[in-house]
């Protein structure tokens, strides 16, 4: 939850985020552009559940303490029917990669940044011993981050190298 202050009320975001711990330390191995505070919160894939449901963003406001029960009970419902089937569908690593693996638009929606997706594809594919799919997916990615001309193409290229020469 986000909690956005105004003058006179306040509003409530809701987000989901799933972190796989050993691909998130994976990714981090050799990433200087972080300290080591702000690498441990780092999620997967996520995304705010207005996002998810709406197409933009939702918001709750609170304007005094009438509004409490009613934003409470809609928050809870969201929770009930968005959050926990999102987090039974993607506590599945399996699903992840699969959803790591595109760039279409519920990849993008959930996994925002393009190069950090590709990084999660190689690393799930590194750790789920897909090694058969590595190099496909990482010829797959850099075409994607080349068309783009995205500017995370050499973050993401310095990550290949680390994982090509950890299986050696």
């Amino acid at each position: 939850m986000t909690f956005i202050n105004h003058e006179d009320d306040f509003d409530i975001t809701l987000h989901v985020g799933i972190r796989f711990d050993q691909l998130e330390n994976l990714i981090h191995e050799n990433n200087n552009l972080i300290i080591k505070k702000e690498k441990a919160p780092t999620c997967t894939i996520g995304v705010e559940i207005g996002n998810l449901t709406i197409g933009e963003q939702k918001r709750w406001t609170v304007k005094d303490e009438n509004d409490i029960e009613f934003v409470s009970q809609d928050i809870f419902r969201s929770i009930k029917e968005v959050v926990i089937p999102y987090i039974n569908k993607y506590s599945n690593i399996e699903n992840v990669f699969h959803l790591c693996l595109k760039d279409d638009q519920e990849a993008s929606l959930n996994a925002p940044i393009d190069y950090v997706r590709a990084m999660h594809a190689v690393g799930l594919a590194k750790l789920l011993n897909k090694t058969e799919l590595l190099e496909d997916v990482i010829q797959q990615k850099m075409k994607y981050l080349q068309e783009k001309k995205d500017f995370g193409l050499p973050i993401f290229m310095d990550f290949v190298e680390h994982i090509k020469k950890s299986l050696n």
